[in-house]
């Protein structure tokens, strides 16, 4: 196969610079184009990311690292194309909130509850958080961390979740209960009650049903309680099955209520052996006029013999379409609770043209959702916000002085996502799960917006700016302090990135080097097709390195030559080792050089008129032998082999008459011989 020079840098003349992260020390980043190879740029730490601007649009179809310190199972990723597609915008802030641990909130960041919460902590336990505590919940079967918690104020009408003032025993032979519980009484079940038990981080009671029947039992958390008017009811309880089986025995779950117009919920499940905080189980009844109270219950049904011991966590019956997280009075102080609202905000973020992005997940059932937005204090006809309403339709709106731009996009009613949305006085882009939808319009954007807050049930109360009550949980908050390209905040919604695929002309992927000090750490990358950006970057890992050391950094367009080489090629290496020898003795003493450079002869046979007059004679004329150029000698060599052969030296010599010769009717031919440099 025919071979290749990359001889017209274009590294040479561009801005250098290195990305968030990479610090260049000791050996400046204006080595990379020295002339000489030995004289390094050094990059500190195990990984390291350079770009490079070439000013205008350049083709580039051949990227070479020379002389480095990378090894074979280092690995190196190179990018050519705009600047959006190959780094990533810088926020305002940018917060992670599935890492609690690491999480370094900004200035002006804000949480309020004016109670106690509870969720679950990272070994799978309920916990109580302090009033004006931010809650950050796991999920108790994986363990991973599901997010910040926002929830609106909900209360738990059942009166005794943490089932205090019981007596263990048989039900009815000195067995009692907790406080208002109900245990229905079911002719030849014997049922016992094993007293209160902690399981994760939860007061658990435990029952054993035993015998032969057929019918209902019912194990409920209390009577008739609550009061709703025209609202959902959900009830829920945590229960596990601990010793015995459900042979012959179905739960469910119900919700029912008296008096007024009402529909009941019921819900079948199968409690395992598995944690009790992985078995949440609900159903959801509705009120539609005056109920004067609901039921919370588990119904066992029977049909035939049985023996089987269930446990009870927090049973919890609230206004809502779905159960919050669990609620649970004060130790010793049993009675129905209220948990207040979470509200989280961030003050004092001067905001004009921006973007915004948040992850949630909504709440389930919950049909209408304004994920977040941002604005001034106290002045709604002055915000932006994302909402969900009852059909899923997702929206940004963006209001000024009372008027407003908007965008929707459908989805999933009640679903959370990634939300991203940016605003300027050209127009607003909004982007949900990967979908774009933007408008161009005038715009004025308003001053003094200085506020963000997550959630808004109330957004559209002119108060509600900066105190808005969230609802669901957040994994991932940021704010760009400009309005970000349309296909920027595109990419944000679609993976939460602002790096724009389509705006890459090239993207190797991560490789492996595959070099080493006999190839004397060059890597080089050959395009399949010449890859035309103004901008390249490059990304090396060295994962036992403390250091990255780079000798140069060339890319251009390659002549890839007509014909292949002529028979007769030569490589190996000039030794420069000397061996000095007494004369009177004979002993010698060898001194090896600090290397020995590879070399490699050979002949360009049959080069047409065409390279003749062009590529060879700018080649010449541009390096004379001054210059130097990339040798591939073979365009299809693996990465390994062809950094092993390719060389980084001068095609000319001083002296040497660097002449083609006209030695054929159909073409002429040149002799080279590059010797590398080092």
């Amino acid at each position: 196969m025919a071979g290749a020079f990359l001889w017209d840098d274009r590294v040479r003349s561009a801005g250098l610079s290195v990305l968030a992260g990479t610090v260049a020390a000791s050996l400046p980043l204006s080595n990379l184009v020295d002339a000489q190879p030995r004289q390094r740029a050094r990059l500190l730490g195990s990984a390291a990311s350079l770009l490079i601007d070439f000013s205008v649009d350049t083709a580039v179809d051949a990227i070479a690292l020379v002389s480095t310190t990378l090894r074979s199972t280092d690995t190196v990723r190179t990018r050519v194309g705009a600047l959006e597609g190959l780094v990533e915008a810088a926020p305002t802030f940018d917060l992670n909130l599935t890492a609690p641990a690491t999480l370094v909130t900004p200035a002006g960041w804000a949480f309020n509850r004016a109670s106690l919460g509870w969720d679950f902590d990272a070994t799978g336990n309920l916990e109580q958080a302090a009033i004006d505590v931010a809650r950050f919940d796991f999920d108790p079967a994986t363990l991973a961390c599901r997010g910040l918690l926002l929830e609106e104020a909900r209360a738990n009408a059942v009166r005794n979740p943490r089932a205090e003032g019981g007596t263990s025993g048989v039900i009815g032979s000195g067995g009692v209960v907790p406080t208002n519980w109900v245990v229905d009484a079911l002719a030849g079940i014997t049922v016992t009650y094993n007293g209160v038990v902690s399981e994760n981080g939860m007061p658990c009671a435990e029952f054993r049903f035993a015998g032969t029947a057929t019918g209902n039992l019912g194990v409920g958390a209390d009577t008739w309680v609550g009061s709703y008017t025209t609202t959902s009811v959900a009830s829920s309880v945590f229960c596990r099955r601990v010793a015995g089986s459900l042979t012959n025995t179905t739960c469910r779950m119900d919700s029912y209520g008296s008096g007024g117009v009402f529909t009941n919920g019921s819900t079948t499940f199968v409690p395992t052996a598995g944690a009790i905080a992985t078995q949440r189980y609900a159903t959801v009844g509705t009120a539609t006029t005056p109920a004067s109270g609901f039921r919370t219950a588990v119904r066992l049904s029977f049909a035939g013999a049985v023996d089987v011991t269930l446990r009870f966590a927090v049973f919890q019956q609230e206004a809502g379409p779905s159960p919050s997280s669990p609620i649970l009075p004060p130790v010793g102080v049993p009675g129905a609770t209220t948990r207040a609202a979470d509200q989280t905000r961030i003050t004092g973020q001067p905001i004009g043209a921006a973007t915004l992005l948040i992850y949630c997940e909504g709440q389930a059932g919950l049909n209408t959702m304004v994920p977040g937005g941002y604005g001034p204090n106290n002045d709604f006809n002055n915000s932006s916000y994302f909402t969900i309403d009852a059909a899923g339709l997702g929206a940004w709106i963006c209001i000024s002085g009372g008027s407003s731009l908007s965008r929707t996009i459908a989805g999933a009613v009640g679903a959370g996502g990634i939300f991203a949305g940016g605003c300027s006085a050209a127009g607003i882009a909004f982007a949900r799960n990967g979908t774009l939808s933007t408008q161009v319009s005038a715009f004025v954007v308003p001053s003094a917006m200085d506020r963000l807050s997550l959630g808004g049930s109330p957004w559209g109360n002119a108060s509600a700016i900066g105190i808005a009550t969230g609802v669901g949980v957040y994994q991932r908050w940021a704010l760009y302090p400009s309005r970000l390209l349309d296909g920027q905040v595109g990419a944000l919604g679609a993976t939460g990135t602002t790096l724009v695929a389509a705006a890459l002309a090239h993207d190797s992927g991560v490789v492996a080097a595959d070099t080493n000090d006999a190839a004397q750490g060059n890597v080089v990358t050959l395009l399949s097709a010449p890859a035309v950006g103004r901008y390249m970057r490059v990304d090396l890992a060295a994962a036992s390195a403390t250091a990255i050391d780079v000798g140069r950094l060339v890319a251009g367009p390659l002549w890839r030559v007509s014909r292949a080489l002529s028979y007769g090629v030569q490589e190996g290496r000039e030794i420069l080792d000397q061996r000095d020898r007494n004369p009177l003795t004979g002993a010698e003493f060898p001194r090896p050089a600090l290397a020995n450079p590879r070399f490699t002869r050979f002949s360009l046979a049959v080069l047409s008129s065409a390279e003749i007059r062009a590529q060879h004679r700018t080649m010449l004329a541009a390096l004379a032998g001054a210059g130097e150029a990339l040798w591939v000698p073979e365009t299809t060599l693996t990465r390994a082999e062809m950094n092993q052969r390719s060389l980084w030296g001068a095609i000319a010599s001083p002296g040497e008459e660097a002449a083609a010769m006209r030695d054929t009717p159909a073409g002429n031919a040149r002799v080279f011989r590059i010797v590398e440099r080092v």
